[in-house]
């Protein structure tokens, strides 16, 4: 390799790095890093001297859900905020076009780069975790509120940098999985130790913030990891470990009117209480079945969902003077953006990235991805910005890594 092209692939290296860096960037700004690497991408492709076909099967399997949302825009209500929808979630084609243009000039992922970005992206994890905690404990909040308040100062109160506690409990989870992978492959002691503490670490994070959903899609994730990559009594005592440090912290440290969120799955509150967590997402579920019932086939198109649904949870009694709500199930918004016909489109797209992981043996790609389809049961992932871009960002490491050869 000549020194220009060793330049070149340094210089779009770091770019890829660079984009591991969605939590420390404002939300303004978090397009601009995608920008940048799709220039340099074409840069790269231009001066390459290989060409390949660009993979265009892959690309669509990765962003299928854009497609079908796109074609469903022509049979719905068409506004600014229906196009708006469309622009937060391009990046889920947008990344696997960039990936597909390196693709044919001959880049791959390799598994140093993979792991250099996993280890760049958890510490990106840390400092914001670290920064954001100290931020508000530095403001009028002892140490105690604090921790009772995190997950909601995090939402309301860093202005360009706000996120919700169920998209950082996302990637949170992403990490601690990305770690897992990092501690198999490296055998240095210090490495290792560095590894288990920013585990427990985010464990405890996770505590904090205490959302059901991220936090039983990550077990049953890191179950899976941990049996693929050691024998069964390890595996069983990293799931254990896990397990005991996130559900201790949610059981000891201080928590909002002393609270525990997951009492609701055994006093039945969604029975009898409209206003909790569990009894909101009770009743929206049942507006959205009745509502795909209404339209099985390809649903009502990105444009007529909201307009939908709100009259339905104005009947169910759910207060939407201060909020919408969407269907907070990903399965459900695609059925109702695109009926079962999308639902199914995306589910052969689905078959077809596991048998590619599998085929190359990335278990931890596997596992993240189902995290991610066990985190759609409960929320709308991939229609905020948060969620998109880490979805169609490292689907497109593993897809695109240097062990899947074919661009089909």
């Amino acid at each position: 390799m000549s020194e220009n092209s060793l330049l070149r692939h340094k210089v779009l290296e770091f770019v890829i790095i660079f984009n591991c860096l969605f939590l420390l960037l404002p939300n303004k700004f978090k397009a601009y890093p995608i920008i940048i690497f799709f220039l340099v991408s074409i840069h790269y492709k231009i001066k390459s001297n290989q060409s390949e076909p660009f993979p265009l099967k892959k690309v669509a399997t990765i962003a299928v859900l854009f497609i079908l949302y796109f074609l469903s825009f022509f049979y719905s209500y068409q506004t600014a905020k229906t196009l708006s929808k469309l622009s937060t979630m391009s990046s889920i084609v947008g990344f696997p076009i960039i990936f597909g243009i390196l693709y044919a000039s001959g880049f791959r992922v390799s598994k140093s780069l993979r792991n250099r970005m996993f280890i760049i992206f958890n510490i990106s994890i840390l400092i914001f975790l670290v920064l954001s905690f100290l931020y508000f404990w530095n403001q009028e909040f002892t140490l105690s509120q604090t921790v009772v308040h995190y997950s909601n100062l995090i939402n309301i109160r860093l202005k360009a940098f706000s996120i919700h506690p169920i998209y950082l409990s996302i990637y949170i989870g992403t990490g601690i999985l990305t770690l897992i992978s990092l501690f198999k492959e490296n055998e240095l002691i210090k490495a290792r130790i560095f590894y288990v503490f920013l585990i427990l670490f985010f464990s405890i994070a996770l505590a904090i913030l205490m959302r059901r959903g991220p936090i039983l899609s990550l077990i049953i994730s890191i179950a899976f990891l941990l049996q693929s990559f050691f024998k069964f009594k390890r595996a069983l005592i990293g799931v254990i470990l896990i397990i005991g440090i996130v559900f201790a912290g949610i059981k000891y440290l201080p928590k909002y009117k002393n609270e525990n969120r997951f009492n609701d799955f055994t006093n039945q509150t969604y029975k009898g209480d409209i206003d909790s967590s569990v009894g909101i997402r009770y009743n929206i579920y049942k507006c959205c079945i009745e509502k795909i019932m209404e339209k099985p086939v390809i649903g009502y198109g990105i444009g007529n969902v909201q307009k939908n649904l709100d009259p339905c949870y104005k009947e169910k009694g759910i207060d939407l003077s201060k909020k919408s709500y969407n269907s907070h199930n990903q399965y459900f918004s695609i059925l109702l953006h695109t009926g079962f016909l999308g639902l199914l489109i995306y589910f052969f797209s689905l078959i077809k990235i596991f048998k590619d992981l599998f085929k190359n043996k990335l278990f931890i790609g596997v596992a993240v991805l189902l995290f991610f389809l066990l985190s759609f049961l409960t929320e709308n992932v991939i229609e905020r910005e948060n969620g998109m871009l880490l979805y169609s960002f490292i689907l497109c490491i593993f897809l695109f890594s240097e062990k899947n050869y074919s661009p089909n």
